[in-house]
Order: C-alpha cells, then structure tokens, then sequence
C-alpha cells in the first residue's frame, strides 16, 4: 500500500488517484440527477460525454455494464435486455446501484475526475437493451441516445477490434421473441465477413433502442450532427438537460476523446465521409441489405 501510494506521489498521480477510487456524494437525491448517455461502441459516446463534462460538473461512471466490471451485488449481465414492466427487486436495486453512485471499480471510474459531486454522469455502450426498462423505472432521468453513420462505425469498430457478443444477445428468447426474429430471418451470421457482422451488430442495437422510443420520450442524436452544426446542437442537448453551459465546451469539442488514437476520424479533413475513401461498392451491397432487414436504410445516406 504504502509503496504504491510512493509511486503515484512520484509520478504525481495521488490527486487523479484518489479521485478514481474516492468520491462525496452531496445530493440527498443523486439517483434523480443522473444523466444517461448510451449508444454502442465507437459511435461518439465518449466523445461527447467528454464534452458534456467540459467542467467537470458531473461524476463520470464509465460503462458499469461491462463484463469486467465486477462487484458482489452485480445482477445485470452486459447486454442483458429487460422488459420495460420488469420490476424484479434484484434488477431494480442493483440499477438503483450504479445510478445512484455506490458503485465503486478501477473500469467505471477511470475517467472521473470529481471528487465532490452532486449530478452523475453514466455512459452506456453495452447495456442499450436497458433503457426503455430504465426510462420507465425513472422516467424524470434525462437519456441521450447517440448514431452514428452505420459505415463509419462499422470501419471504426473493425480496426478497434471491438468484440461482438451475438451469442449472449440471441440466447435471449425474450429479446428475440420482441424484436429480433423477424429482421434475423434469413440471415446466417457465419456466412457474413467481418465488415458485415459489424454492420449487423450495429442493426441489432440501433434497431431495438428505436423502435422502442417511436415516440422519442429520450434525446436522440446524431454524431454527424453534432459534428456539423456544434453550436445548434449544443444548445439543444442543453435545453433537454435544463442546463446552462459556457463556450469553454466548444474548446474541449475539438479534444479527441480518451479513446481516440491519432488516426481518429476526428483528425481527418473530411471525418464524416472517410468510409467513401475506404469501402468499395461491393462492400457496402451486402451491408445496406443487412440494414434494410431492419428498416434503417433510410437513416443515413449510403451512396459512394
């Protein structure tokens, strides 16, 4: 103990240190001021969760559903889907848990750089089949959903290597009985090559989240929106929150996130049409009828 707390003064870490593993909580209603920001890996979730936190006004819990994340009362599995009416004590305490901020891990908390707090933070890439569960368990707790191009993901998420979980997620009768039978007929995952299957993962969770806020009720956005029109859009994503904001944030907007290597689209001249410099047609034939099994063709433009 006392070694490494030697190496963090001279590395000058202590204060980051104890920040991650300590925090005061000075909301008697903390679990009410909780934001949720989910969408699925590599779609800008980090990004603007960074930018939304541009002065640290919120404790920042970093993906709590995660597999790594272990602690003793941990109930939900990743990905698990829920059904909205779902009331089952075992599931409600243990997201009562992380919302209202008990939840203490080196994963979740790796980013945080609040000691005292009153709002919280939770960002969320797998655990998207939760939240009409959540939403309807605490409908005041403002969520923001974000998309991303389909193809920009697709590509962004094949180099990152990020690991697909189509076995956990079509295991769930429920889940599949729901949404997915129908968009899945035909299709053999086994058959697909890596490009596709990212493609349909990103189907999957996208499909879902949408069809179940037809009617909205939660914040959805687009990453090339915000992108493209920052000032506009940060003034929306604001106003749902019923917050106020500084243009300090613009200056941190341009800070590729924590995740983000140098060769982010981000650092690209024209970031939201680099897949158009990488796929080829034959490439994206096969991935737009994935998306077309599930109706979202007509979400982005997919033409060369």
């Amino acid at each position: 103990m006392l070694a490494k707390i030697y190496r963090n003064i001279k590395n000058n870490n202590l204060i980051p240190a104890v920040k991650r593993k300590y925090h005061m909580n000075l909301s008697k209603n903390s679990i009410y001021n909780t934001i949720i920001l989910a969408g699925i890996p590599r779609s800008g979730t980090t990004w603007l969760a960074q930018t939304l936190n541009y002065d640290t006004r919120y404790r920042l819990i970093y993906e709590p559903f995660h597999k790594r994340v272990d602690y003793p009362s941990r109930v939900i599995k990743e990905n698990q889907y829920i059904h909205e009416t779902d009331e089952t004590e075992k599931y409600v305490e243990n997201l009562k848990y992380i919302l209202g901020g008990q939840i203490r891990h080196k994963h979740t908390d790796y980013a945080n750089s609040k000691l005292f707090y009153r709002k919280i933070l939770v960002k969320i890439v797998r655990g998207n089949f939760l939240l009409k569960w959540i939403h309807n368990l605490f409908p005041e707790n403002k969520i923001i959903y974000i998309l991303r191009h389909p193809f920009s993901t697709a590509l962004s998420q094949q180099k990152r290597k990020i690991r697909l979980n189509f076995d956990e997620i079509l295991a769930q009768k429920q889940l599949m009985k729901e949404f997915l039978t129908e968009p899945l007929d035909n299709i053999r995952i086994n058959d697909l090559n890596e490009f596709e299957k990212y493609i349909l993962y990103w189907s999957i969770n996208n499909f879902v989240v949408l069809e179940q806020f037809q009617k909205k009720k939660i914040y959805i956005i687009k990453y090339e929106d915000i992108f493209e029109n920052h000032k506009e859009e940060i003034k929306n994503i604001f106003g749902y929150l019923n917050q106020n904001y500084s243009d300090k944030i613009f200056d941190v907007m341009k800070i590729p996130s924590f995740e983000t290597n140098i060769h982010s689209t981000l650092n690209k001249t024209d970031p939201l049409n680099t897949w158009k410099e990488v796929l080829q047609k034959k490439q994206i034939e096969p991935a737009i009828k994935i998306l077309e099994k599930f109706k979202l063709d007509k979400l982005y433009d997919l033409n060369l």
